[in-house]
């Protein structure tokens, strides 16, 4: 493995680690909440897969200190908690 992959596979884990990464601008980007926007955005609406199923559950294992993950989730998909 080459010098350059070994770093970029350095940074990887480290922002995997964080939960979050700092875009160009300096905005940081929650990778919980892009993850939970991406299934949002095609299970809902006009997603590619909307409707498609009758129910759908997520199994989130998430143990950092106010369960940052799952609340990513929670938060995409609260205006769709109870629709049949």
């Amino acid at each position: 493995m080459s010098a350059r992959l070994r770093a970029i596979a350095k940074e990887t884990e480290e922002i995997v680690g964080r939960g979050h990464y700092t875009a160009p601008g300096g905005r940081e980007v929650s990778i919980a909440a892009a993850v939970a926007d991406a299934f949002r955005t095609r299970l809902t609406g006009g997603g590619r897969f909307a409707g498609r199923f009758a129910h759908v559950v997520f199994a989130v294992l998430d143990h950092r200190p106010g369960a940052p993950v799952r609340a990513a989730f929670e938060r995409a998909f609260a205006d769709e908690a109870g629709r049949p």
